[in-house]
């Protein structure tokens, strides 16, 4: 049977609703602002998402540096505590900003275009209807699946493969709207991500998860005989 078939069947059955965890054992909160993040998984996803991305600019600092985002951090954590009190809405802001500030550093201030998303975006770091197929094949950026993208602008971006469209919105900050759509079926869905580019491995990601290579993967087009 053709690979593309089960996998745009597989898409068309949809994903079982994803889980946010905080990045600490909610089961062992006792500090208020603990319980309030374990209580609303967008705050949950947010402080897993901060972890990472402290982790990742930490990674690209010597020992000094190091040291100065420790203090930086912790001097953050003591005023998120004071400022989310019960207001998760403002929470959720405090959050985001930070996060945003980290990948800047991370991202060296680089911001993403049109273009960069279409031949340098690791569609492996986002659920999304070729969510099945990259479990199979080895490719992983938008230019190795769609063959003619049509570049509306400089942050806008359409890219059709037979029935699945994606249309791709780029704001200030590397955030990213991507619609995404199979016309023949129900998939449907529109999503924000915050981007980031890793430097070594010279391409655009997200922080929600990370699809990995196969080690028997395929090329894309080929038949499952």
């Amino acid at each position: 049977m053709n690979l593309k078939l089960i996998t745009l069947l597989a898409c068309l059955l949809g994903y079982s609703s994803i889980g946010y965890a905080a990045s600490f054992d909610c089961t062992k909160a006792k500090a208020k602002i603990e319980k309030q993040i374990c209580a609303d998984d967008k705050l949950s996803q947010l402080d897993t998402e901060l972890m990472a991305a402290y982790k990742l600019y930490r990674a690209q600092l010597a020992d000094e540096g190091k040291l100065q985002l420790k203090h930086a951090q912790r001097a953050w954590l003591k005023q998120r505590n004071k400022d989310c009190s019960d207001d998760t809405p403002a929470c959720v802001d405090i959050y985001q900003q930070r996060i945003t500030q980290l990948l800047a550093q991370v991202s060296e201030g680089k911001q993403i275009s049109a273009k960069d998303f279409y031949q340098r975006f690791n569609m492996r770091t986002i659920y999304s209807s070729y969510g099945q197929r990259l479990k199979y094949y080895c490719e992983s950026y938008p230019q190795d699946f769609f063959t003619t993208p049509e570049f509306i602008s400089a942050t806008k971006l359409e890219m059709v493969e037979g029935d699945n469209i994606w249309t791709v919105s780029i704001a200030p900050d590397n955030r990213v709207t991507l619609g995404n759509q199979i016309t023949s079926g129900t998939y449907h869905s529109v999503a924000s991500h915050r981007l980031y580019f890793d430097k070594n491995n010279n391409d655009w990601r997200t922080l929600q998860t990370f699809i990995a290579v196969p080690e028997d993967c395929v090329a894309y087009g080929t038949q499952d005989i």
